[in-house]
């Protein structure tokens, strides 16, 4: 099963970053306001995606250097 590791820039400047089996599903959800932390948040923009094949390789931390804090995006996996 793929699984995508993602992150919206809130309204507000905050970034939410989660990972999902249906990338399409969940940004329809998050856009719509059906999901609580972001649905005062809104507008939401997706600004980076990536895919991966395993489930596991998603939710590994290491794969967010600032996990706390602003994340560290590479270039060439935002969205424009």
């Amino acid at each position: 099963m793929l699984a995508y590791v993602y992150i919206l820039r809130c309204a507000n400047g905050h970034h939410y970053y989660r990972s999902t089996g249906e990338l399409g599903h969940r940004l329809a959800e998050h856009r719509l306001g059906l999901l609580d932390w972001t649905a005062p948040r809104r507008p939401v923009e997706l600004v980076y995606f990536e895919e991966f094949e395993r489930w596991s390789w998603s939710a590994e931390e290491d794969l967010w250097p600032e996990v706390r804090g602003e994340p560290c995006v590479r270039a060439s996996n935002l969205v424009a």
